[in-house]
């Protein structure tokens, strides 16, 4: 549902969820999102959802009927201009519903489907266990869905990513200074010895020396940890992240290891002053980064997405967004491959730092410095070739330009990315497409279908 809700551009897709079930997914705060998630449609009951998911599938058979097409992607060619969004009913159905089962079976080529937890006979059913791993799968997708352990987010996690996609939606925050609940430590007034990039791949250095954690990986991973929680987390926080299996005697132990791997790899390199820092400090129960000695990238970034949304001139703003985008050298800790780092963490990251770069790019056009723009919107695509809007820009820029055979170039690979992907193009990318192809005199052939 998320994944949908993040690529889904106005009109291109629709969720209904209950609103027991909502409540139940995302925590009561769902309900103070909605106003600024237009895709997500909360409804009083189950009942009333299968209501409205009826009316859509006769008003969807009329429409089929009216333009003599057989399915909704033919539509779609035929009338490119009709906002009909994929329509998605997400609910709990414990004891199963057989009217709603009767819809499903006529629904898949209307661009109507249902995620459902509990019992159903329509469409693919999966067992899962604990862990979220299927452990038995029957139906049309049986054989790729068997085995697979599913993505799953806490509700928390989850509320904080709709609360994300909110406010890239215009949804005024209570604490900008704060964007995505990273609390920023105050800027060392004297220089910091240790640098630690995290927006990419990761790399450390002291004094501009190299440190190497590759044989210390418990040690990085705790590094990476705290440069995300800067006010720190306490022991068992940091083993339940580290060492989820484990007795809490040994997770502590192992904790306790990682810690003076991660502490001596630092004064190995570190000066005379730094041979004595503890780098990481306690206070308390609390362990934390010192700010005084360490300088994180992702802390420079969330910064400046702060300024960029508090400063009053546009000036001010591009200058702002020109620091994020100097750091944003790839998807946070790439290459890293930690499971709490992926559901609390880096997708959240890659969304906000994608409008970031938009935005970037829109005030450079608005200032006349399209090869700017074009070098922006070009590194918010390779940040997510999932999300067309930075793909949609380029193309759009190029065709003003009237470097129509570059627009064209950009639209294929466009194409071929959200053929992959199996889903149509949005209506504003497909408006971008056809003012391409009227630019052009003589088209070799058209972009979409």
């Amino acid at each position: 549902m998320l994944d949908l809700l993040t690529q889904a551009d106005a009109y291109r897709a629709s969720i209904l969820i209950p609103t027991h079930d909502a409540e139940h997914w995302f925590g009561n705060t769902v309900f103070s999102l909605t106003d600024h998630l237009p895709e997500l449609q909360l409804i009083a009951t189950l009942d009333e959802a299968i209501h409205q998911l009826e009316e859509q599938l006769v008003g969807r058979r009329g429409l089929l009927q009216d333009y003599e097409v057989d399915n909704i992607h033919q539509l779609r060619q035929a009338e490119p201009g009709e906002p009909l969004p994929a329509l998605l009913l997400a609910a709990s159905c414990p004891d199963g519903h057989p009217y709603l089962d009767n819809l499903l079976t006529m629904a898949a080529d209307l661009g109507l489907g249902a995620v459902l937890t509990g019992s159903t006979t329509a469409g693919t059913t999966c067992s899962m266990n604990q862990a979220h791993h299927v452990t038995e799968a029957t139906g049309p997708l049986a054989t790729e869905l068997r085995d697979v352990t599913l993505f799953h987010l806490p509700p928390d996690t989850a509320a904080s990513m709709l609360h994300t996609l909110a406010t890239g939606n215009g949804m005024p925050t209570e604490h900008p200074e704060q964007p995505a609940d990273l609390p920023i430590p105050p800027s060392s007034a004297t220089p910091r010895p240790v640098r630690f990039i995290l927006l990419g791949e990761p790399s450390i250095d002291v004094s501009g020396t190299p440190v190497d954690l590759s044989r210390r990986t418990k040690a990085l991973e705790l590094f990476v940890l705290l440069a995300l929680r800067p006010k720190g987390l306490d022991r068992e926080e940091i083993c339940e992240h580290l060492w989820p299996d484990l007795e809490e005697t040994l997770a502590g132990y192992r904790f306790h290891a990682a810690l003076k791997d991660l502490r001596t790899a630092l004064r190995e390199v570190s000066t005379s002053d730094g041979k004595t820092a503890h780098f990481i400090e306690r206070s308390g129960r609390t362990y934390r980064i010192d700010p005084q000695h360490i300088d994180v990238d992702l802390w420079t970034f969330h910064q400046a997405l702060a300024d960029a949304r508090t400063v009053t001139s546009q000036q001010n703003k591009l200058m702002a967004l020109e620091t994020a985008a100097s750091l944003c050298q790839g998807q946070l800790g790439q290459g890293l491959k930690y499971d709490w780092l992926d559901q609390d963490h880096r997708w959240p990251l890659t969304i906000a730092s994608v409008k970031a770069l938009l935005q970037l790019g829109a005030l450079h056009e608005q200032a006349g410095h399209n090869e700017r723009a074009l070098e922006v919107y070009d590194q918010a695509y390779a940040l997510d070739p999932d999300m067309e809007s930075a793909a949609r820009s380029t193309i759009r820029l190029l065709a003003t330009l009237g470097r129509t055979d570059e627009a064209r170039q950009r639209a294929r690979h466009l194409r071929t990315r959200l053929n992959t992907l199996g889903v149509s193009p949005s209506p504003e990318t497909q408006a971008v497409l056809q003012q391409l192809n009227h630019r052009t005199a003589t088209p070799p052939g058209p972009l979409w279908g």
